[in-house]
C-alpha cells in the first residue's frame, strides 16, 4: 500500500507541477487530491502501525475524554503538548474512535506541507514534483510515527514559505504555535536567521554562518554537559532527553549522509564557479546542507539531535528541487547521482522485513485491507 501511495504522490505531483503555469486550476486539484490520497491512506490505517500509535493515539484522545471545559484544558500535565491535545479535543467534536485522530493527525501535516510548497512554488520556483519524490522517499515513513513533530514540521513549513514573502508576524505565530505541538520545533529559528545572514552585504556573513555550523558542532559534542542546563531553562521537554538520551545510541556514523553532503557541496562548488546562482542563495543552501548533515550524524550520540535533523532537511529538499532550472549539464548529471542515491536509499523501507521491524506493515479494517 505504501508503494501505491508513493506512485499516486509523485504521479500527482508531476500533472500539478505541469499545470502550474498554463492551468492553475488543474495545479491546485492535483494539490487537493494528494491531501485526500495521503489522509485517506496513512489516516485510516489501524493502530499499531507506526510506533508512536501505539502509546500517543490513546493517550491524548483518552486525555481529551477526560477534558470538558477549557480550564481543564489549561491546566492539564505539562508531559502533554497542548497543541497536539488540541487536535485531539477537535477530533473527539465528531469521533468517539481514538483512531480517527490518526486521520485528523495527517490530514492536519499533510495540508500544510501541500499549502506550504504552492507558496514556494511562487516564490523560488522550486519543483512540485521533485520534491514530492524527495519527501516521500525521506519523509513519509517519519510522518506515520514521529506525528507530533511532523505536525510542528508542517506548521513551520508553511510559515517559512511567509517568512519568504515578508509576512513576519504570521510566521512568527508558527514558530509560537508549532512550539505547542513539539518543543524541539524551537530549532528552526536557525534556519530564518541564516537566511537573514545570507542575504546581508557584508564581509562577516561567511564568518556567521560558519559559526553558526561550528556553535552546532560544539553542541552536540558537548551534549551531555549541557543537557542539566537546558533541563533548567523548561524550554525543552525533560522527556525527550529521558527518551532519546545519550546513553541510547542507535546508530553510528552514516557513510549515506557524507556522500549526500558531498554532492551537495560539489554543486555549490560548481555555482560558484559558474555564478548559476546569487552569492546569498548559495551561502543559504552551503548552511542547510551542513545543518542537515550535522545532525544527522548525530544519530551514534542521540536520537533526538538526530530528529533535529528532519526542521533543517526538508527545506533543504525545497532548494535541492529547484536546482533542476539551472541549465548546467555538470549539475544535471550531479542531481541525478543524488536522487539515485536517495532512491536506492529508500528501498529498503518497502522491504517486507524492515517494515515488519518498524511497525510499518500496512493494515486497515476500514479500507479491508489485512
Amino acid at each position: 500500500m505504501w508503494t501505491i501511495l508513493l506512485i499516486f504522490n509523485v504521479l500527482f505531483a508531476f500533472i500539478a507541477e505541469k499545470n502550474y503555469k498554463r492551468n492553475k486550476f488543474k495545479c491546485k486539484l492535483f494539490l487537493t487530491l494528494i491531501i485526500i490520497t495521503n489522509a485517506i491512506i496513512v489516516g485510516l490505517r489501524d493502530i499499531g502501525v507506526g510506533t508512536d500509535t501505539m502509546v500517543y493515539i490513546a493517550m491524548y484522545f483518552g486525555k481529551a475524554t477526560e477534558i470538558s471545559n477549557i480550564s481543564g484544558f489549561l491546566h492539564t500535565d505539562s508531559t502533554f503538548d497542548k497543541g497536539y491535545l488540541l487536535l485531539a479535543l477537535i477530533t473527539k467534536l465528531f469521533s468517539n474512535e481514538a483512531s480517527s485522530l490518526m486521520f485528523v493527525t495527517e490530514l492536519f501535516v499533510i495540508t500544510f506541507i501541500i499549502l506550504g510548497l504552492y507558496q514556494y512554488k511562487k516564490t523560488i520556483n522550486c519543483s512540485i514534483f521533485l520534491f514530492m519524490v524527495l519527501f516521500c522517499l525521506i519523509y513519509c515513513e517519519h510522518t506515520v510515527n514521529i506525528m507530533r513533530q511532523f505536525c510542528a514540521m508542517s506548521i513551520l513549513f508553511y510559515g517559512y514559505s511567509l517568512f519568504m514573502q515578508k509576512k513576519y508576524l504570521p510566521y512568527f505565530a508558527c514558530q509560537i504555535t508549532s512550539y505547542f505541538f513539539h518543543s524541539s520545533s524551537i530549532i528552526f529559528i536557525l534556519v530564518p536567521l541564516c537566511s537573514i545572514i545570507s542575504q546581508k552585504e557584508y564581509n562577516l556573513k561567511v564568518f556567521y554562518l560558519f559559526s553558526i555550523v561550528l556553535f552546532g558542532i560544539a553542541g552536540i559534542f558537548a551534549y551531555n554537559y549541557i543537557i542539566p542546563l537546558i533541563e533548567a531553562t523548561g524550554v525543552l521537554k525533560v522527556e525527550y532527553f529521558d527518551r532519546y538520551g545519550a546513553a541510547q545510541k542507535v546508530g553510528t556514523f552514516s557513510i549515506r549522509a557524507l556522500i549526500y553532503v558531498m554532492l551537495e557541496l560539489w554543486i555549490c562548488y560548481i555555482m560558484y564557479k559558474r555564478k548559476n546562482i546569487k552569492n546569498s542563495n548559495l551561502y543559504f543552501f552551503m548552511t542547510l546542507c551542513m545543518l542537515t548533515f550535522l545532525f544527522t550524524e548525530t544519530l551514534y550520540v542521540s536520537e533526538f539531535f538526530f530528529r533535529l535533523s528532519y526542521y533543517f532537511g526538508i527545506i533543504l529538499c525545497l532548494y535541492i528541487s529547484g536546482l533542476y532550472k539551472i541549465k548546467d549539464n555538470a549539475i544535471s548529471c550531479l542531481l541525478y547521482i543524488y536522487f539515485v542515491f536517495v532512491v536506492q536509499g529508500s528501498i529498503y523501507l518497502y522491504d517486507d522485513k524492515t517494515m515488519e521491524n518498524g511497525n510499518l506493515v500496512y493494515k486497515s479494517q476500514i479500507l479491508g485491507i489485512e
